[in-house]
């Protein structure tokens, strides 16, 4: 795909564009929710993203003077700083926040350890990712305004996991043929053998701190840890 910003009815725009559509206004706060945190949070002065994907978190953060570095394997759709999986992620640098947006549950549920050790290495302090979930939830979103001064607004969002937990047909996986452009869920939390709580067990073992795990309210399958290092690194 040509990656042209002035041709609007280009393939590749219209992909790059998916994300300010109508039917995904509700994921659009998901991108509000993995900006706020470096926007918002006084420690944060720098900021290493893997998979950037179209980049909206990153013109966030940017436009906010924060320094932003975006790793992504995929030149060709994205345009990131380096191409790089985590994994195999070089940098001599280390950051304030580094975070991983809807990206670890596209490798197998036994490289998360893996993948986390590797963010933390590059870490000042925070982790920040958010992880689908296979779980159910009701959301209710309530915004009154009917007098000057005078409203009230509330969302109750009410989530659990699945009784009977989804079992992902890892094996049809392996084989599928075209590895590259398809690239399925290897897991999400709330399957079977990866509750909420098994996902905590993960994150404690490698030594970090969960310091707040939420779901977007009004799109619940995306859940969020914001986790706490205790590496001793220099502030970049």
């Amino acid at each position: 795909m040509k990656k042209n910003l002035q041709d609007k009815y280009s393939d590749w725009y219209k992909y790059i564009s998916n994300d300010f559509l109508s039917h995904r206004k509700e994921q659009f706060l998901s991108i509000a929710y993995q900006a706020s945190e470096a926007i918002l949070n006084p420690e944060v002065r720098s900021v290493l993203e893997f998979g950037i994907g179209r980049g909206s978190t990153l013109a966030l953060v940017k436009h906010f003077g924060i320094h932003h570095k975006g790793v992504d394997f995929n030149d060709q759709l994205f345009t990131p700083d380096t191409v790089s999986t985590i994994i195999n992620y070089k940098d001599s640098e280390k950051y304030d926040l580094v975070c991983a947006f809807q990206v670890l549950e596209h490798n197998p549920k036994e490289t998360i350890v893996e993948h986390l050790e590797k963010m933390k290495e590059f870490s000042n302090k925070y982790i920040y990712i958010s992880v689908p979930f296979s779980g159910r939830w009701i959301s209710i979103n309530i915004n009154i305004n009917l007098f000057p001064r005078r409203s009230f607004k509330k969302n109750i969002n009410i989530n659990w996991q699945r009784v009977f937990k989804k079992v992902r047909p890892i094996e049809e996986y392996m084989k599928r043929e075209n590895k590259d452009k398809y690239n399925p869920h290897w897991w999400e939390v709330g399957d079977k053998n990866l509750t909420k709580n098994d996902f905590k067990k993960l994150v404690n073992s490698l030594d970090l701190k969960i310091i707040k795990s939420f779901h977007n309210e009004l799109f619940p399958y995306h859940l969020f840890y914001l986790m706490e290092t205790k590496n001793e690194g220099v502030k970049s």
